[in-house]
């Protein structure tokens, strides 16, 4: 099969140095080298088997949120020495954010950082977290609690990798698109309502819809690639999406997590009097036709508060910085978990 060009490289400007995204849909192959080894997530290896035969440095990861731990990097590393990894070897990374997470974790701390490339294989990876040099694992049944900055040297989309998903796995990865669309503009998102319909409904665009959350993130994360300030906007639907997925113990994919966090703090907007009815009623026509299987899920709200008062992007005990909108734009809202902020829960949770 021919490689072909989808659309022109992004080229990201980071503080360790630029790295290019490449766009194109062509046929699996990767090649074997004494100075590569291959980080493969266990199903894009048992699914391309035919296509990794031939490589002799693998190390097979199975992309659960438990393997993306603290205590299971004694095993990764210990593979990384025994098979001689330094300072010339190439880490390829190949599979979705739990690979991603795992593989830029190791990468940044062995021998004080070596390079890494990566292919994700998850439309949320694809449309996501590819770039923006965050690495994260798990620590103590908290999401994301130990991690750094390290960015890929490249990354490439084949878009050829999104036929092995499964429905669920793709309207994950819509999740993110829509975080993007809306934190882009909820105005223009409003009114490009039908085509994000399709792409749910659908899955009509997916290839466009990847390249234009990227380029959407490019741009935040240009201007703030360690968090500080304008990147904290990308945490939209997070806080209460990260909440969810620990109290469910990780029962809801990531991107349908965030999804419904988005709708919660559209929801918290209202009841708090910073959006209209109208408003909220429009935004959640869209988003909630995406976690339509998950509408009805109702967490213990005393077990989801205790998840956001340990989130670790709060700086003051019993407040959150949830992002909610304020002026028709995106901002960081610091909440009380107070008696008022539980009703709230209670309400939006009931009403589903």
């Amino acid at each position: 099969m021919e490689v072909i060009q989808l659309f022109k490289n992004l080229t990201i400007n980071s503080i360790f140095g630029k790295y290019n995204v490449h766009f194109k849909k062509s046929k699996i192959k990767f090649k074997n080298n004494k100075n590569f080894l291959y980080v493969i997530d266990k199903n894009i290896y048992k699914y391309y088997i035919r296509n990794f035969k031939h490589i002799s440095k693998i190390l097979i990861v199975d992309a659960k949120e438990s393997n993306k731990s603290f205590e299971k990097m004694n095993k990764y590393l210990s593979f990384f020495q025994k098979n001689k990894v330094n300072k010339k070897t190439i880490v390829t990374c190949i599979g979705g954010g739990i690979t991603q997470d795992i593989t830029s974790f190791i990468c940044s701390i062995y021998y004080r950082g070596i390079k890494w490339h990566f292919y994700p294989t998850t439309l949320l990876a694809q449309a996501d977290s590819c770039i923006g040099s965050k690495n994260s694992i798990n620590f103590n049944k908290s999401k994301n609690l130990i991690g750094c900055f390290y960015p890929p040297e490249k990354v490439v989309i084949n878009t050829n990798f999104l036929k092995t998903l499964k429905d669920k796995e793709i309207t994950s990865g819509i999740g993110e698109i829509l975080k993007c669309g809306i934190i882009s503009n909820s105005e223009t998102f409003l009114k490009n309502k039908n085509q994000y319909l399709k792409l749910i409904n659908y899955k009509r665009n997916l290839e466009l819809f990847i390249y234009k959350s990227l380029q959407i993130k490019k741009k935040i994360i240009e201007m703030d690639e360690f968090d500080k300030k304008e990147r904290k906007i990308m945490n939209y639907g997070h806080t209460f999406g990260h909440a969810l997925e620990s109290e469910c113990n990780y029962k809801i994919p990531h991107g349908i997590a965030v999804n419904i966090g988005m709708d919660l703090a559209n929801y918290l907007s209202m009841r708090y009097n910073f959006i209209n009815h109208g408003k909220y009623i429009k935004l959640n026509n869209i988003l909630v036709q995406n976690f339509e299987k998950f509408k009805n899920y109702k967490p213990n709200i005393g077990n989801l508060c205790n998840y956001l008062n340990n989130d670790k992007k709060n700086t003051k005990k019993n407040f959150i910085n949830a992002i909610l909108i304020k002026n028709k734009k995106l901002r960081i809202t610091p909440i009380k978990l107070d008696n008022h902020f539980k009703s709230y829960l209670n309400d939006y949770f009931s009403a589903k």
